[in-house]
């Protein structure tokens, strides 16, 4: 057995024993976004939420070893154990997912021409000038990129980027890895699924699909709906 397996197995084990206690493992939870309707069966047990087809799953993190990351759902019969509510489960691994996997975003050129690229911070309030009005979108992901578009559901991710494109967002979600996402009026949402669409088909492995829908953020009402649903 290797040394990097007797780690991961120490630190789930690790985690297993304390699965019972809620204030030992918070710092563990994180969420991560899933397509409804071809997990709805694997979700049936597990703590989740979602709109339209898009689940957001909550997870325990079990660490990171050789760039690879270990996390198991988390299973109903856990918030009976620790007596929590889930909307206070989901805040709190919402925010932990925020600060282990800031939210980012990514320009193509600078993808292209920059190997050690992390991303423009755009929640720094000193930033003004890092997302595009522009009909082409902003990439939106986190500082792994892994299970990135979960960054259009963290906390003040998107009323920020609605603050600074001043308008109401559609989000076209490419993958489980990233959004892209358009300020509403400068594109049309049909054309912008269609363009969707032929993405996932030509780029997107079928293992990382989220959604082929858009869907749109109301900046008034803060809030995600899915268009075109059903």
């Amino acid at each position: 057995m290797t040394k990097e397996y007797n780690c991961i197995s120490e630190e789930i084990n690790e985690v297993i024993k304390n699965l019972g206690d809620y204030e030992s493992i918070r710092n563990r939870l994180t969420v991560k976004l899933r397509n409804y309707p071809s997990q709805m069966e694997d979700l049936e047990d597990g703590v989740f939420r979602h709109v339209g087809d898009i689940a957001q799953v909550l997870y325990v993190d079990c660490g990171e070893h050789q760039n690879v990351l270990s996390s198991f759902k988390v299973k109903t019969e856990m918030l009976k154990m620790w007596g929590m509510e889930a909307s206070e489960v989901f805040d709190a691994a919402l925010l932990n997912t925020y600060f282990l996997t800031p939210p980012r975003a990514y320009r193509w050129e600078k993808i292209l021409m920059n190997p050690n690229y992390r991303g423009d911070n755009f929640m720094d309030l000193m930033s003004t000038d890092v997302l595009s009005i522009e009909e082409v979108g902003n990439c939106i992901s986190t500082t792994k990129r892994t299970n990135g578009a979960v960054a259009a559901f963290l906390p003040g991710v998107l009323p920020r980027i609605s603050a600074l494109l001043d308008a109401d967002l559609f989000l076209a979600f490419t993958s489980i890895h990233e959004v892209m996402v358009h300020a509403a009026g400068i594109v049309d949402p049909v054309n912008l699924r269609e363009v969707l669409t032929s993405t996932i088909q030509e780029c997107t492995p079928a293992e990382d699909f989220l959604s082929d829908n858009i869907y749109f953020y109301d900046k008034k009402e803060g809030r995600v709906t899915c268009l075109f649903e059903g």
